[in-house]
């Protein structure tokens, strides 16, 4: 299991939001997702300013030490615990399954469950998310506005689609480091239930954010900032995501179309997922036909854009300015 926590302090300071909420001034967001490989681990590495990535572990079975191709960032975090099945079962109360399928379940808990190693005092966010992202650069998405809420979730261009039918990112969702957010997975009505069902019920992606927005909508963000190749939504035959600088670019004939907080994998991850890229600092480029091709070996138009973006010269396709 791994926990990526929002540090207070690293970011620059930020204009305050219309409504200003005392955890702004709390030290940075801490998020529970799991292991990721290359492109995840260079991608968590580039949010060293942000947040920590926590990756608990079981005696002999450590995550990633270190990249293909580089070290271990700075702020990812191996923490060795005895029994992670154990831990599980005393936090929450319950006899609960850590096969791969009911996993998804309980992220809800990470909050709880790992609640000593995510001091307020340190993070000022927890969060959960999946392996089969690669994130942007999150401190331009975790601003004073945003922060104001207790819940933040990324979501993609299918938040009404019919097709997923749900609510909360699974990829990356954001909590203010409280008591009441640790908690919040038991005051969904059924929660024990649900923990103790034998199939995947979408706690983290339904029954949980249902009841939260049903009791206090207005404390949830709803940040359309996820790029995803479901559907073909993330690049089609005229655009191109890249990877650069720490950034998720959408690039469309040599300007940019927008900016993206992560890149959900959702599909190329059974082609991506199950070998190591090497990692290349520079970057990648990611399209629907050609997958993910890092920028020493694709095409030169992909380093031409690299070297505008670091020269302040790549433009917005909408108002022509740099980026």
């Amino acid at each position: 299991m791994a926990l990526l926590a929002r540090q207070r302090g690293r970011l620059p300071p930020r204009a305050p939001p219309p409504h200003p909420s005392p955890r702004d001034a709390r030290p940075r967001p801490s998020l529970l997702l799991r292991p990721t490989p290359s492109l995840s681990g260079g991608a968590q590495g580039r949010n060293a300013h942000v947040a920590d990535f926590l990756l608990f572990h079981e005696p002999g079975a450590a995550p990633h030490a270190e990249l293909p191709g580089a070290p271990r960032p700075r702020n990812v975090r191996q923490i060795e615990v005895r029994s992670l099945r154990e831990l599980y079962r005393r936090k929450i109360g319950l006899n609960v399954s850590l096969d791969s399928g009911k996993i998804k379940d309980l992220k809800v808990t990470n909050g709880h469950v790992f609640e000593r190693h995510i001091p307020p005092s340190t993070y000022s966010h927890w969060a959960f998310g999946d392996v089969d992202v690669v994130y942007g650069d999150l401190g331009r998405f975790l601003t004073g506005p945003a922060l104001a809420y207790d819940v933040l979730t990324f979501r993609g261009e299918d938040t009404c689609d019919k097709r997923t039918r749900t609510l909360f990112a699974g990829q990356l969702t954001a909590f203010a480091n409280t008591p009441r957010t640790r908690a919040l997975y038991r005051s969904v009505p059924g929660w024990e239930r649900a923990l103790l069902a034998p199939a995947f019920v979408f706690l983290d992606e339904r029954l949980l954010p249902a009841h939260a927005m049903r009791k206090q909508p207005g404390d949830v963000a709803l940040l359309i900032a996820q790029l995803t190749d479901r559907f073909g939504q993330a690049a089609g035959s005229r655009t191109r995501v890249l990877w650069a600088e720490g950034r998720l670019l959408l690039l469309s004939g040599g300007c940019v179309l927008g900016e993206a907080a992560l890149l959900h994998l959702n599909k190329l991850k059974f082609t991506h997922y199950n070998r190591s890229l090497a990692f290349d600092p520079d970057g990648f480029a990611f399209d629907a036909r050609g997958g993910v091709v890092p920028l020493a070996s694709g095409p030169q138009e992909h380093r031409d854009a690299l070297a505008r973006l670091r020269r302040g010269e790549l433009a917005s396709c909408c108002r022509g300015g740099p980026r």
